[in-house]
């Protein structure tokens, strides 16, 4: 507005001579001329908060955006923001003028959080295990709020298994046994999925996990996020080790089939971005803290690894998306 007072000012200065008193009457008329748009605050009905500029949250933005360019009936207002551009205070300012809030990751639901927000908030781009921690350290108002996690749900990932793999009789996942009551030693079996699930405590390195995997008559090795055992510093190891033991391994991101897992099942920033604007429109699927888990998936293959390993499977179409119901 600053801008608008001080030309309205100078045009006038360029015929007369101003007093205070004209001063006064300009900032009066030039204020009556601005559009009132300009001297409210922006409103939102959905106000986006990145962790970071990172390409993950960029595709997302783009294809949020891009919706919004094509589709007639869509006349909703929207802000992306950076978690590196903001101060505590802009933010809570963005939130107070913003209908519903969306986080794009770890860091952005953590600042959030911390302001305690009595709005609408979903929560996506983030593993269960990230978003969990996070609930363990913040007060997340449950009543309006739910998430969109990344991860895969078992029951997919098993039904994927058993239609490409169908030799498959049972499948491990390293973690620790939901059964507090078995040892270090033990190896959990769930009966309940087909494949059978086999979880596998850690053992001193992840050499002689896999190797006890094989040798207890596991057919595939799942990986879900686990950021203790799945990281850069392992990813290496476990995928040697799993060729030694001939071992396939199912992961969880297309990187993880181009560094040589047999298969992976993941979520694309677009997909989750499709998926966000529909929750958006459906308010009732976001309550009480709800854990949703992506509908729409992809399917990727990697055939060197299959041949390599002698799996015989279906890898026509290396790479296909699918399509489920919401599902909790």
């Amino acid at each position: 507005m600053k801008f608008f007072i001080m030309q309205g000012q100078r045009l006038l200065a360029g015929k007369f001579r101003i007093t205070n008193k004209a001063r006064r009457a300009t900032l009066l008329l030039v204020t009556l001329l601005i559009p009132q748009s300009i001297l409210a605050q922006e409103k939102y009905d959905t106000l986006y908060v990145m962790s970071s500029r990172a390409k993950p949250y960029l595709t997302f933005k783009e294809t949020v955006e891009e919706h919004q360019n094509t589709s007639a009936s869509s006349r909703n207002t929207q802000r992306f923001v950076a978690m590196d551009d903001l101060h505590t205070e802009k933010l809570r300012e963005l939130i107070n003028n913003s209908q519903t809030v969306v986080t794009l990751g770890q860091k952005s639901l953590r600042n959030v959080a911390d302001l305690r927000i009595d709005r609408p908030h979903l929560a996506t781009l983030i593993t269960l295990e990230d978003y969990r921690d996070v609930l363990s350290e913040k007060n997340i108002s449950q009543g309006m709020h739910c998430v969109l996690v990344i991860d895969q749900p078992l029951h997919r990932i098993t039904r994927v298994i058993r239609e490409r793999i169908p030799d498959a009789r049972i499948a491990g996942i390293i973690a620790e046994p939901k059964d507090a009551n078995n040892s270090k030693s033990s190896i959990a079996m769930q009966y309940e999925y087909d494949p059978i699930i086999a979880r596998v405590p850690p053992r001193e390195n992840i050499h002689s996990t896999i190797r006890t995997m094989s040798e207890n008559g596991i057919d595939v090795i799942i990986a879900l996020h686990n950021k203790e055992i799945y990281n850069r510093s392992t990813a290496r190891n476990i995928l040697i080790s799993s060729y030694h033991f001939n071992l396939p391994l199912i992961g969880y991101s297309r990187a993880f089939v181009r560094a040589g897992a047999l298969m992976g099942i993941y979520s694309t920033p677009e997909s989750m971005a499709d998926e966000t604007l529909g929750i958006i429109n459906q308010t009732e699927r976001c309550v009480d803290g709800s854990i949703l888990y992506p509908s729409r998936y992809t399917v990727e293959v990697n055939p060197q690894v299959a041949k390599s390993l002698r799996i015989n499977i279906e890898y026509q179409n290396l790479k296909q998306t699918y399509q489920d119901r919401p599902r909790k």
